[in-house]
């Protein structure tokens, strides 16, 4: 999802696919002229986000990117900031293009769950993976029920 909450902080993460930034609002915030308390965004932040998680128990901010990365930031990060790891998938042997969609950390396992829309699947990570990695194991088959999974 494009969207995390971070309660101990009481602020919301927010996705801006158009901008290529994630920006981040106080919970409480209401109205039409509100500002981010923070963002992320620039050259050097390796974003393309469309999905995003909070791990609050690391204190990291995970970034889904367009289904090929998922990129780390320190939750206080603010502005043009290089990730503390970026996660590469590797491509697959065939010609399927992968659709990930969406993205959540199990912070009591150490891993990450991703939606794999194309391949009708759940890929799981270790949270701590950096560089280009594989699944340390898929969710899928007939008997899951899943048909593109999105979030």
């Amino acid at each position: 999802m494009g969207i995390a909450i971070d309660n101990s902080a009481r602020e919301v993460a927010v996705v801006d696919v158009a901008m290529k930034k994630l920006q981040i609002y106080a919970r409480s915030t209401d109205g039409m002229s509100l500002t981010a308390v923070r963002s992320i965004l620039g050259s050097a932040t390796g974003l393309a986000p469309s999905a995003t998680a909070l791990d609050t128990k690391n204190q990291e901010i995970l970034v889904l990117n367009g289904g090929v990365s998922i990129t780390a930031y320190a939750t206080a990060a603010s502005g043009n900031v290089a990730p503390v790891r970026t996660l590469t998938f590797l491509k697959p042997a065939d010609a399927t293009v992968d659709t990930r969609q969406g993205i959540i950390v199990d912070t009591e396992t150490d891993e990450i769950f991703v939606t794999n829309q194309s391949r009708n699947s759940i890929e799981v990570y270790a949270r701590t993976g950096d560089g280009q990695v594989m699944p340390t194991r898929t969710i899928s088959g007939p008997l899951t029920g899943l048909s593109q999974p999105t979030g």
